[in-house]
This record gives C-alpha cells, sequence and structure tokens, in this order.
C-alpha cells in the first residue's frame, strides 16, 4: 500500500514501513538532514528510506550535471549537493547506513536512489 501525507519532518514524521525523500536532503544543510532522518528513525526505526537525489556528484575537475544543481542550491538555499562519500558520512552521523543504490536507466539517468536503513 501506497499514500502520501504531509508533514514537516523537521518536526514530525508519520509511522510508515518506507520513506520516499526525493529533492529532499539536497535542500538542506548537514544538521537539518540529520534532524530529519531522526525524526524519520523516532517514527519508525526500521523503515527503509528510499533517498532520491541527483548524482553521485563525483569529485574535482570531473563534470556531471550535479555539479550546476551544486552551485545553485548553495546560492539559493544554503544546501548541496553531496558526494557519495559526503551522503555515506551524513548517513553514518544520524546512524544510518546505506544499503543500496540503485541507478536509473542504467546510470544514463541524472537521478539515483540510495536506501537506507538505520543501524540496529
Amino acid at each position: 500500500n501506497f499514500s502520501t501525507e504531509a508533514a514537516d519532518f523537521l518536526k514530525t514524521a508519520p509511522v510508515a514501513d518506507a520513506y520516499l525523500l526525493k529533492h529532499i536532503i539536497h535542500d538542506w544543510d548537514d544538521e537539518h538532514s540529520r534532524i530529519i532522518l531522526n525524526t524519520i528513525k523516532k517514527a519508525n526505526p526500521d523503515a527503509t528510506i528510499f533517498v532520491i537525489e541527483f548524482g553521485p556528484m563525483p569529485g574535482p575537475n570531473m563534470p556531471h550535471l550535479a555539479k550546476g544543481f551544486d552551485l545553485q542550491m548553495g546560492l539559493m538555499l544554503d544546501a548541496l549537493e553531496r558526494t557519495q562519500e559526503e551522503y555515506d558520512a551524513l548517513y553514518k552521523q544520524a546512524g544510518y547506513e546505506r544499503v543500496g543504490s540503485h541507478f536509473l536507466a542504467g546510470g544514463a539517468h541524472p537521478l539515483y536512489v540510495q536506501e537506507i536503513k538505520a543501524k540496529q
């Protein structure tokens, strides 16, 4: 079953078995991103979270669409795109681990899905 529900993830999260966060984490700095992840963990520590973002952004001097979005996010929202290492560090700080990555269209699409679970 699937349903949508509006929520302020900085304050509370509905109880669910899974959460789909599309273009959410990149809107926030690390501190607020950890709050969002911890709010979900309080609602259901066994839930799977699917994070859909642009990327993963490669390191320096490597062209990628996510780098343009990184600049835009930084200028408009004080937010950022992240490399996979930066995402993994964020997840670790919030008590999560990445258990899977799913690339759309065999990696030819700029979006990808990260599957994360709270560490037990």
